[in-house]
């Protein structure tokens, strides 16, 4: 299996928002206007470096084994599985197109490099492990991969209305107050604790900031941490927040265009962050896939990067700079991809450099 070059057909953007249309003719993506995220988007598709990977056939979730591989499931095609055939768990080389067998089978729920968890469970039946890679993975009783948090691949830890999450070793834990007083206000206090358990400081954060399993994730590059939400859906304060042991945050709104395509109804957006910039993945609603794709936010400025339908998470590099994830082509409907026969092929870009 083989990295493939990919590239997508160059078109008008016509944002929200926007008052513009590419020239026509030789040099016209050359003369493309800047586009300021308050007014729109530029489309940049086809600009920055991209790789495809087919032939493979996987669900979520997948993650970023080191600076070049990620580790995610293999499935078995229903028609060709075995009885009780598990998915392979494979590290994919993003720069070669290498797919290598790890040693353990199941359902991937969450790698770190602390701990991963796998379900090796069939059907409705689940048989949770953990460990760390290269160990025996040990059973874990109950729903182990309920609420695992990516940092850590950890359930947090609840008692009454106090959830802690545990940070990176050395970093501390973050503490959640869901008492009673803050049900049905935006505002929910988090308080950032060292590794000596000592309160760093207490922050009133949007709802859609506070960490919550799968969507709270350690960034590497930057030495902090990111809780997100899908926006649009309910939420219209927040996409979410960054975190920092130092006791630091960062609320992060989406730019005007994001906003004003989510109020709409048109789509929902949800939030990642790379060292290039913020990202925004688009899923389109109500038929308007011509706004669907990822968009990069950088520099006072909105580029669709890819106009193809994101399906599931963007995965972010240790580094800040390369990205995959698992991509839907541009021309299937709504249904159409939400079907079993949907053709999708995983996508990785590098937005550090065009």
């Amino acid at each position: 299996m083989t990295p493939c070059s990919w590239s997508g057909a160059r078109r008008i953007a016509v944002g929200l928002a926007c008052a513009w249309a590419f020239a026509s003719g030789a040099g016209a993506a050359d003369r493309q206007p800047d586009v300021s995220p308050d007014s729109g988007f530029a489309d940049a598709v086809g600009r920055y470096s991209a790789k495809a990977f087919t032939g493979m056939r996987s669900g979520q979730p997948m993650a970023w084994f080191d600076d070049r591989q990620v580790i995610l499931s293999l499935e078995v095609p229903p028609d060709r599985r075995a009885v009780g055939q598990l998915n392979r768990v494979v590290l994919l080389n993003t720069s070669t197109g290498e797919v290598k067998d790890t040693p353990y089978r199941g359902r991937l729920v969450c790698f770190s490099d602390q701990r991963m968890v796998i379900d090796q469970g069939l059907g409705a039946v689940h048989d949770v492990r953990a460990g760390a890679y290269g160990e025996t993975l040990e059973k874990v009783e109950g729903r182990g991969d309920l609420g695992v948090s990516r940092v850590g691949c950890k359930q947090p830890v609840v008692q009454g209305n106090r959830v802690e999450y545990a940070l990176e070793p050395g970093d501390g834990a973050l503490v959640i107050d869901h008492s009673q007083k803050y049900m049905g206000s935006n505002a929910v206090p988090v308080t950032i604790q060292g590794p000596d358990g000592r309160a760093v400081r207490t922050i009133e954060v949007p709802w859609q900031a506070v960490p919550h399993g799968a969507y709270f994730s350690y960034l590497p590059w930057a030495h902090s941490y990111l809780a997100r939400g899908v926006y649009g859906e309910f939420e219209r304060v927040s996409a979410g927040g960054t975190f920092t042991p130092a006791g630091a945050f960062e609320n992060v709104v989406p730019p005007v265009f994001v906003k004003q395509a989510t109020e709409s109804g048109r789509v929902v957006a949800s939030l990642y962050l790379s060292r290039a910039g913020k990202l925004w993945a688009l899923w389109p609603q109500r038929g308007s896939e011509s706004l669907q794709g990822l968009y990069l936010e950088a520099s006072g400025k909105l580029r669709r990067i890819d106009d193809h339908r994101v399906n599931g998470d963007v995965e972010v590099s240790r580094d800040g700079c390369d990205l995959i994830y698992r991509q839907i082509s541009a021309d299937q409907s709504k249904d159409a991809a939400r079907t079993a026969a949907a053709k999708y092929q995983f996508v990785s870009f590098h937005v550090c450099s065009q």
